[in-house]
């Protein structure tokens, strides 16, 4: 950008030759490439990486927390770009089995099955979860959001009968290793609720009022503005009205 900015005040005072070109042409690729690295890396976490190093830990957390943020904001392709550069450098510096690494393998297999197709999403995932359950245990939360994912995946592609069994081997460990107000157990009790009043059988005229106890358990512990109890609530009404 400051070889722009110098080429074009050299052109109000040097006349227009083949080293004015040069240097504008320059300052033109200078700029594309700073904008094709941004892509990867945003201008000031590149600053933090070249006074700290690529392995801080820090930094690294900081990287990952660029990448959920373009997300939320609507830039998945970018997002996904970032965290498959994000990925190789974490288990570089933190290893495989590192947290850090295991959640960001899991937000980018997220994301790129909205972003694009990936082939056998649900095996992906199933290998990623069971990844997490070694190395984090089965009660990490994380570790109980993949099995969630996975679930949400197989429900998805048809696979009711596997779907509503990790749907319920969730709420069952969430339960025992985090607790029944615990977020993540709170998510999976809802699902589960869900999957049964969507799927024939005995078990869908207990749905709702499995529902009712997990939107009163949400408003109690997360609260009743909570994006969870909201849309949890909205559903229930729903089935209400119907």
């Amino acid at each position: 950008m400051a070889g722009l900015l110098v080429a074009v005040v050299g052109s109000m005072v040097l006349p227009i030759d083949d080293l004015l070109w040069y240097v504008l042409g320059c300052a033109m690729v200078l700029t594309l490439l700073v904008r094709i690295a941004h892509r990867e890396v945003p201008f000031g976490l590149a600053l933090a990486q070249w006074r700290l190093g690529p392995d801080d830990e820090s930094l690294l957390r900081a990287r990952l927390a660029s990448a959920v943020q373009c997300a939320q904001q609507g830039s998945t392709g970018l997002a996904v770009e970032q965290l498959e550069a994000l990925v190789p450098d974490l288990a570089a510096a933190l290893g495989d089995d590192h947290t850090l690494t295991l959640q960001a393998r899991f937000i980018a297999l997220q994301l790129r099955s909205e972003h694009s197709h990936v082939p056998d999403r649900v095996a992906a995932m199933e290998d990623l979860s069971e990844e997490m359950n070694t190395a984090l245990g089965p009660g990490d939360p994380e570790a109980l959001a993949a099995r969630i994912v996975l679930a949400e995946w197989l429900k998805e592609d048809g696979d009711t009968e596997a779907a509503q069994e990790v749907y319920r081997q969730a709420v069952t460990v969430g339960t025992r290793q985090l607790g029944v107000d615990h977020q993540m157990t709170l998510i999976a009790r809802g699902s589960l609720a869900v999957m049964r009043h969507e799927t024939p059988g005995a078990d869908r005229n207990a749905a709702p009022a499995e529902l009712t106890a997990v939107v009163r358990d949400m408003e109690r512990v997360l609260g009743a503005s909570h994006p969870n109890t909201v849309s949890t609530r909205r559903l229930l009404d729903q089935w209400t009205a119907a």
